[in-house]
């Protein structure tokens, strides 16, 4: 695809800095060459994905009629590319969470990313050193890396966009009907990724608008005729994305009009965080600048100047740039990753300050610095894929009780909305409120392991006691103490509350304990059991042996006995580990029961702080 067009004329061209073109060309092979093979290895291990991508999955899944529930918060376009993944986990029987062929495919995605950006620049500013670095420092930059791995919805758009602004700028020099008809597939395609891409119109618009507002010469201003096909165009990307919204949120919102389901979906996202303590600083983006690249962020203002008075194209770029980053930091939402689609534009715009800095020994210097500084950041973020955490998912192992023999166990209940999974070391990003952080939502994992919709409910700490004696057996309890996030710091620190966590997978168990005729308790395996009874000035108490209620070291949580009548109370646990089932205030005699049936849920999985039972002392 023709990215650069006939503009390729209309940028400054840079003269090698005494190495020849060969030399870049060999250079740069290896540079896409080593990234790409990083993302076939990468999509080979990498077994977690983050909450965005596991949403994408499940719409997959969604999608080929696997699921009655959308995930509204993502855009249906990434759900539709990971089809063919989604189909082929399917039909080779893979695990429920296996997320590589979905690696695999992002991988391919990614890669097709740099090469398309990587030939656009030499297009239009040629084989340069300059060029190279340009690229290398703000497009495979430590937030490429960091993303690259995963189902990111926040790279590969950048392509989109800059694909955009120069389709825009050749149909403003000789308006077709071809290329309009690309800019409004492509500005379709863009919010279908994600809703806050409408922003790719509105700058391209305004980029072509801005030199008639500015009053420039007429060689820079763009006509009238092309300006109002370009907001036709503008205007049926938005109908079509509009339409494509209200068919796919028809499960989100039946209750809703057609029309009105993408209005009510966009007021949802933007108020999804009303009500909490999430905070993103409006500083997130300046603070964490090197994570788009050191060499970038500081050829950044040099190249706005140089593309705001250079040719028409490079006008377009950068004021298409300016509009968007102003766009992205007005939104409330902000995180590092959000403006990671910039990349390419801000390649474009720096490539002349890094062809005008290189004509000098001393900024040829600097250059290298600088690029030295970004690579070894991108290498830090690249080996993390080498750590265990990445390859062996805690995820699966954490959830491995929700299935004997390939069955679902029971129905599904929880108390937060999300697990959490905290990679190993810190994160370099400060406020960043969830770099390295990985979740489930429970209904992805309802989803994803094919629970009927009416299987997964809520349980409030309260109704826990109740959920013991009542529930099936192989019912299954998720419980966290919180969600985990990063704190707005200026300093990056771990995540808020951290120290504290803890979040458990239990299972429903029932013991039935029959009393012999001797008098004394035992399991249906026949081992005994003591149960005694105890007396005390307020009231008689039963006492069970804890060591022979145990199988297995079992760690009961929320355990209760089950008397005649379904009467359930609950069980309390002394410091030597006996069960105390309370007799009535002020008894004196407490008969023991025949049988004694105890049931709790039995911890199968517990990580981060000791959990405490609401009803063990």
């Amino acid at each position: 695809m023709d990215l650069a067009g006939s503009n390729q004329a209309n940028s400054p061209r840079i003269p090698p800095p005494g190495s020849g073109p060969e030399a870049v060309r060999i250079t740069a092979y290896a540079v896409l060459g080593i990234t790409g093979l990083w993302l076939l290895v990468s999509g080979a291990l990498v077994d977690i994905e983050y909450y965005d991508g596991l949403s994408a999955i499940c719409n997959a899944a969604y999608f080929l009629g696997r699921s009655t529930f959308y995930f509204f918060d993502r855009g249906p376009l990434m759900a539709w590319m990971q089809l063919p993944a989604e189909a082929v986990k399917e039909g080779l029987a893979l695990h429920p969470l296996e997320v590589r062929p979905h690696h695999m495919t992002m991988a391919i995605v990614h890669g097709g990313y740099l090469v398309a950006v990587y030939r656009v620049l030499v297009k239009q500013f040629g084989r340069q050193w300059s060029t190279l670095a340009a690229f290398t420092s703000a497009v495979t930059s430590y937030m490429f890396f960091s993303y690259a791995p995963f189902i990111s919805h926040d790279l590969f758009p950048g392509v989109l966009f800059l694909f955009m602004v120069i389709k825009s700028e050749q149909f403003a020099r000789q308006p077709r009907v071809v290329p309009w008809l690309l800019l409004v597939g492509a500005g379709t395609l863009a919010p279908l990724v994600k809703q806050t891409y409408g922003v790719f119109w509105i700058a391209v618009v305004a980029a072509q608008f801005a030199p008639t507002l500015m009053r420039l010469e007429p060689q820079h201003r763009t006509s009238r005729r092309a300006l109002m096909w370009l907001v036709a165009g503008a205007a049926a990307s938005g109908l079509l994305t509009w339409v494509i919204y209200a068919v796919v949120l028809s499960t989100w919102a039946p209750d809703a009009g057609f029309w009105v389901r993408p209005w009510r979906n966009l007021q949802y996202l933007a108020h999804i965080y009303d009500g909490t303590d999430a905070t993103f600083p409006v500083w997130i983006y300046v603070r964490n600048f090197w994570a788009y690249g050191r060499l970038t962020t500081l050829l950044l203002i040099p190249g706005l100047v140089l593309s705001l008075t250079g040719a028409r194209l490079q006008r377009r770029i950068a004021l298409a740039w300016i509009v968007a980053i102003v766009f992205m930091q007005a939104l409330p939402l902000r995180e590092v990753r959000y403006i990671a689609f910039l990349a390419p534009l801000s390649a474009f715009m720096i490539a002349p300050a890094a062809g005008v800095l290189q004509r000098s020994t001393l900024g040829s210097l600097l250059i290298v610095v600088l690029l030295a500084l970004d690579v070894s950041g991108s290498t830090a973020a690249a080996a993390q894929i080498g750590k265990r955490f990445y390859r062996q998912s805690e995820l699966k192992t954490f959830l491995e009780p929700l299935t004997v023999d390939g069955r679902l166990t029971g129905p599904l209940f929880y108390n937060v909305s999300m697990l959490s999974f905290v990679a190993p070391g810190r994160t370099p990003l400060a406020a960043d409120r969830y770099h390295r952080i990985f979740h489930a939502g429970v209904n992805q994992i309802g989803v994803l392991y094919r629970y009927p919709p009416n299987a997964v409910r809520v349980v409030l700490p309260n109704q826990l006691p109740a959920l013991s004696g009542t529930a099936p057996d192989g019912t299954i309890v998720l419980f966290a103490s919180g969600i985990l996030a990063h704190g707005p710091s200026w300093v990056p620190a771990a995540p808020v509350g951290s120290e504290s966590f803890a979040q458990l997978l239990a299972r429903l168990e029932t013991i039935v304990l029959s009393r012999r005729s001797d008098g004394l308790y035992q399991r249906s395996d026949g081992t005994p059991v003591g149960v005694q009874t105890h007396r005390s000035d307020a009231q008689a108490d039963l006492v069970i042996d804890g060591a022979g209620l145990r199988e297995n070291n079992q760690r009961f949580w929320i355990p209760v006995a089950v008397l005649r009548g379904n009467d359930v109370h609950p069980l309390l646990q002394d410091p030597a580990g006996r069960f105390i089932l309370a007799g009535p205030r002020g008894s004196i005699v407490f008969a023991p029961p025949d049988p004694l049936v105890i049931r709790s849920l039995m911890i199968q999985r517990l990580s981060g702080a000791r959990v405490e039972s609401t009803s063990a002392r």
